[in-house]
């Protein structure tokens, strides 16, 4: 019987921690987990190479569109038949010549544009993946987290387990002491091209 009742409490206490252990928040001996395109839509990195990757395909696309209206206009003159009547035949072959040069060159910019793009798209990603990285490592050894892995590569994780936050405030500091040593860095350049006149 008294074997019984110390056996009864042996088990409730297992139990009871168990059932601590199970509602208690995650260890810093779990994974953690970081959601790399929230990152990159609300750093200020991810904002910068937006930014940057914007900028590239509206000069792209503005090349392209003034060679889309240059063609336009060339086809135009040939399509109408009193100006048309007007040019003399070396200029009317001019014409032509004109707007197949415009055609080829088309073509090129456009397949330039879609490789650059390719391009831009990939050493965007790359640039941020190091920049996530470099920030998950610097709260892992902080924190003594064993693991980060990206959002993307987890099936299912609970939130208290989500570092994003913690991952993008890092990044903006990041960012901010980057952006202070490029303009401390160019200031120095100024002042000692400044002294050398």
């Amino acid at each position: 019987m008294f074997f019984q009742k110390k056996n009864a409490i042996i088990c409730l206490a297992v139990l009871s921690s168990l059932t601590l252990s199970l509602t208690a928040k995650p260890s810093n001996t779990s994974a953690r987990v970081v959601d790399f395109t929230k990152c990159f839509t609300d750093s200020s990195y991810g904002k910068r190479e937006q930014a940057n990757f914007n900028q590239m395909k509206e000069q792209m696309e503005k090349a392209i569109q003034d060679l889309s209206e240059q063609m336009k206009e060339s086809a135009a003159k040939l399509d109408d038949e009193f100006v048309r009547d007007a040019l003399s035949p070396e200029a009317e072959a001019e014409l032509q010549t004109k707007l197949q040069t415009l055609s080829g060159e088309l073509q090129r910019y456009q397949q330039q544009y879609y490789y650059m793009l390719q391009q831009a798209n990939m050493k965007t990603m790359q640039t941020m993946s190091e920049k996530v990285k470099e920030a998950s490592h610097s709260i892992a050894q902080e924190k003594k987290y064993p693991l980060v892995m990206n959002q993307e590569q987890v099936f299912h994780y609970t939130s208290d387990l989500d570092i994003t936050s913690e991952v993008i405030s890092k990044l903006d500091e990041m960012y901010v002491t980057e952006e202070a040593a490029l303009a401390k860095s160019k200031e120095n350049a100024t002042t000692s091209k400044a002294a050398t006149k």
